[in-house]
């Protein structure tokens, strides 16, 4: 993974209709034209960061989900997903 592309899902984390982690100022990332704040920030999880980590919440069912992934055009409505119990992903409903 090349930095733009982290900045990328870290943007997607901070600047999420509900968010999963605070405190990205200068977000969104941009080659061009990104503050020094967007590097000096510091991140916190959120307490929808936390559910979501504690797997009381869910991000893509709160804030939705659209992007192509491995080849695979994940939306809402067509999600592949990891089952824990049986250490492995599920097909989409």
């Amino acid at each position: 993974m090349g930095d733009w592309s982290f900045f990328g899902l870290l943007d997607g984390l901070g600047l999420a209709r509900v968010p999963l982690i605070g405190g990205l100022d200068g977000a969104p990332f941009s080659p061009d034209s990104t503050s020094p704040a967007y590097f000096q920030s510091e991140l916190a999880l959120t307490a929808f960061g936390e559910a979501v980590l504690e797997g009381r919440e869910d991000h893509a069912a709160m804030n939705g989900i659209d992007r192509w992934w491995g080849g695979t055009h994940l939306i809402k409505e067509r999600l592949w997903r990891f089952d824990a119990d049986a250490g492995r992903l599920t097909t989409p409903s």
